[in-house]
Order: structure tokens, then C-alpha cells, then sequence
């Protein structure tokens, strides 16, 4: 019998990695970049550290002009000749340092590797490394090239430039339904009616406080309603069983004091807050949000069934998707968002 032919994913993701640094204006003068960044995506598709999953992100540039243009705090860690190995030891060396909003930046110049972490966070409200660096909020610095890695499921990692985006996936499951920016689109419902004098100030820092808080989840259920009398009455008719929070937690309001006030006193109620979202996005069952930026309630349990029953046939998952399914049915919801317990992510929206 002949020795079977190998199936490996190895060639077709560096061919993926080629194309995006050619499309982003990386030398080919530094080919080694091509293989520590397909290091970097094999290590950040499950990475853990003693058993704990851990979710670094790395910025990967050719100028750290580009940090500069961002306010952050910065920490330099090492300098070395560019190896394979080397970008393997970097990731090593200082993803454990990664919580909360720092990264990892690596510049890559004249064959050396400059390497730290960056902290974009200088005020509560500050906008994420990601969103300043590749996100709507990017500010392009001629002969600056990025390629900005994060893990966003289960073995599937994004690489984000100024021009392209490219998703690596190394699992068998059908990526079909993956979308980037669920987690933005969400974000942009919970402040659908808000004023926009506060709503960019508003998506921004909810997209920043549910991106950490879904991290250290075990799989989460989010719904949000229309923010009217008949939407919050159709929500307590359809699910009565959760914790209605009698003040509704007002992000906006407590953004829009912060940024007036400028006090200690309410950069610690907002911090504070957030993580008392954090935390209820993380409890069992439905957290509910209105349409005007608040949290109004969590724990919620749907236990009236509005599927039939070749829709429940349908349903490839557990109790969370079959929830989630129900809560589209229910048609109380105008936004719904899961997370699996392995990562995925899903959306429907009206």
C-alpha cells in the first residue's frame, strides 16, 4: 500500500498570509515575515497558558510610527534578530501579560524585532487598540504597514491590515456563517436610538466591555427590544421569568457625566458599572437590553416554546441554540446574539 498523501491546511493559509502582506505593502525583503505571522495565527487559534485560555492580540507593523499616532501606554520587552523561532518565543513571552486592553506589537525592521505591549486605555472611555489601529477609527500613516491578529472563535483567527482582511479558519466546521462583526452590530443595536452626540462614544465603549466580558464567558444568550411601552410589555408577557432591574443600568448617561464631570468619582460608578454588566452577560439565561443603551434586565429564562415541531427538528445544538432559536421565533426581540460554549458566534436580526 502506498504511504497516504498528507491533507495539511499549512500551504493554502501561508499563500493566504502572501497575498494579504503583498496587498498591505510589506517588503519582500523580509520573507520571514510570512512565516512568523503564520506562527502567530497557529498559536493564537487555541492558546493557553497552564490550562487557561488566553486571548492575546498582536499588532504586527514595519513602523511603530504607528503607535505613536495612538495615545498609549507602552513597554518594551525585548529586541532580537528576526527567526522562525523568534516570533514563537515573543508570543510566549508576553501573552500572559495580555489582560484587559493590552496587546502585543511587534515591529518588524532591517531584520530585527522590536517587542512589547501597548496599552491603548489611557481613559475609561478610550476606543480599543483594534478599533484605532484597523477599525473605524484607523488613521493611515504613509509607509506604515499593520497586520493586526486576533483570535474571534474556535480556532479561527483574523488578520486585519488597512486594505484587506483575511479569516484563517483550522477547524473542519463550516465557516459559512461567520461574520466579523457581530459583536458590532450588536453594540449598534443596544444604541439604535440613542442621540448622536453620544452614540459613536456609546457603540465604541460597549463594543470594548462585552468584547472582554464574552472572553471569560462560558457561552452567552443577548437580546435586545425596542425601547417603547409596547416593546417592554410584549418582553414581560413573553418571558416573565428573569431579574428586571428596576433602575436599568444607563451606560449613555453615565458615559455622557463621565465626559462632562471628569471626576474621579464617576470614572470609577462607570468602570464600576461595566463590570457589573460583565458580569450579568456571563450569568445563565438571557441578558436584555433596550434599544436606548441600557440594561434592563438578566437571568431571563424563556421557557414558553414558540417553535413548531420541524423547527425544533431542525435545531443542531443544545439547550443555549435552542433558546436562541426560540427567542427569534418569540419575535419579542429585535436583535439576538449567541455565543457558544466553543466559540462561535451567531446573530438575527429584524
Amino acid at each position: 500500500m502506498n504511504a497516504p498523501t498528507p491533507a495539511t491546511l499549512r500551504e493554502t493559509i501561508k499563500d493566504q498570509i502572501g497575498s494579504f502582506l503583498f496587498k498591505e505593502g510589506f517588503k519582500s525583503t523580509e520573507p520571514l515575515t510570512q512565516e512568523g505571522i503564520f506562527h502567530i495565527i497557529n498559536m493564537l487559534a487555541d492558546y493557553q497558558e497552564e490550562g487557561k485560555v488566553l486571548y492575546p492580540e498582536v499588532l504586527v507593523t514595519n513602523d511603530l510610527t504607528i503607535l505613536k499616532a495612538i495615545p498609549d501606554f507602552k513597554t518594551q520587552i525585548g529586541v532580537c534578530e528576526i527567526t522562525e523561532d523568534a516570533f514563537k518565543k515573543i508570543i510566549k513571552s508576553c501573552a500572559p501579560l495580555c489582560n484587559s486592553e493590552w496587546i502585543i506589537y511587534i515591529e518588524v525592521k532591517d531584520g530585527i524585532l522590536t517587542y512589547g505591549v501597548s496599552c491603548a486605555e489611557i481613559t475609561e472611555t478610550t476606543a480599543s487598540m483594534y478599533s484605532q489601529v484597523v477599525g473605524p477609527l484607523k488613521i493611515e500613516i504613509p509607509g506604515c504597514t499593520v497586520a493586526y491578529i486576533r483570535n474571534i472563535g474556535k480556532k479561527t483567527v483574523e488578520v486585519s491590515g488597512l486594505r484587506s482582511r483575511i479569516l484563517v479558519s483550522l477547524s473542519l466546521d463550516d465557516p459559512s456563517d461567520l461574520n466579523t462583526n457581530e459583536l458590532n452590530l450588536l453594540c449598534e443595536h443596544i444604541c439604535r436610538d440613542l442621540k448622536d452626540d453620544i452614540k459613536i462614544t456609546a457603540i465604541s465603549y460597549y463594543e470594548k466591555i462585552l468584547g472582554n466580558g464574552l472572553k471569560d464567558g462560558h457561552g452567552n444568550l443577548i437580546g435586545v427590544v425596542d425601547d417603547s411601552v409596547e416593546g417592554l410589555k410584549a418582553l414581560k408577557s413573553a418571558i416573565p421569568d428573569g431579574t428586571f432591574i428596576p433602575n436599568p443600568i444607563d451606560i449613555p448617561s453615565l458615559l455622557y457625566n463621565d465626559e462632562s464631570e471628569k471626576s474621579r468619582q464617576s470614572t470609577t460608578l462607570l468602570r464600576q458599572q461595566a463590570n457589573l454588566i460583565k458580569a450579568m452577560v456571563n450569568n445563565d439565561g438571557i441578558a436584555i437590553f433596550s434599544t436606548h443603551g441600557t440594561l434592563i434586565g438578566y437571568h431571563f429564562i424563556l421557557r414558553n416554546n414558540y417553535l413548531n415541531p420541524d423547527e425544533v427538528k431542525a435545531i443542531n445544538g443544545g439547550a443555549r441554540t435552542h433558546t436562541f432559536h426560540n427567542m427569534i421565533a418569540s419575535k419579542v426581540f429585535c436583535f439576538c446574539f449567541i455565543k457558544s460554549q466553543d466559540g462561535p458566534v451567531k446573530i438575527f436580526s429584524l
